[in-house]
């Protein structure tokens, strides 16, 4: 769970919630950074915007949270975004089975949740970032 490098004091793998839900409860521990991975686009906008509020409290000043993860574009739909993904698979993950492309795309029907830049710019706002920016 914790890992030592010559100029990290801590680096803590885990599930994103269950670790900022850890970190909250060590009240006067403060971090320097939450990365996220290609991770909350699997949350709700409600849980995702109460993981950013979560993560907000826990940095130390001047510190940052970095996200990296599958965006919407900001007039596309989920459904739309699903049909786009799914055409995707259909079409370009050849070496895996019909049936392992049917597991997959029912994951992502079930379990993507992929936001518009513009919504997690205001979740972000909301408890306090002021910074951010997207980088492709």
């Amino acid at each position: 769970k914790y890992c030592r490098f010559s100029r990290v004091k801590n680096l803590i793998i885990g599930n994103i919630k269950d670790v900022v839900r850890e970190l909250i409860s060590t009240k006067n521990l403060k971090i320097d950074i939450v990365f996220s991975y290609y991770t909350i686009h699997h949350l709700n906008t409600l849980d995702k915007q109460n993981l950013i509020n979560d993560i907000w409290p826990i940095l130390n000043p001047n510190c940052c949270f970095m996200l990296i993860d599958v965006f919407r574009e900001e007039e596309e739909t989920h459904d739309c975004y699903l049909a786009k993904y799914k055409q995707n698979i259909r079409k370009n993950w050849f070496s895996l089975t019909k049936d392992e492309i049917d597991m997959a795309i029912t994951y992502i029907e079930n379990c993507d949740f992929p936001e518009t830049e513009n919504t997690i710019i205001n979740q972000v706002k909301k408890p306090g970032f002021s910074k951010y920016e997207f980088i492709y």
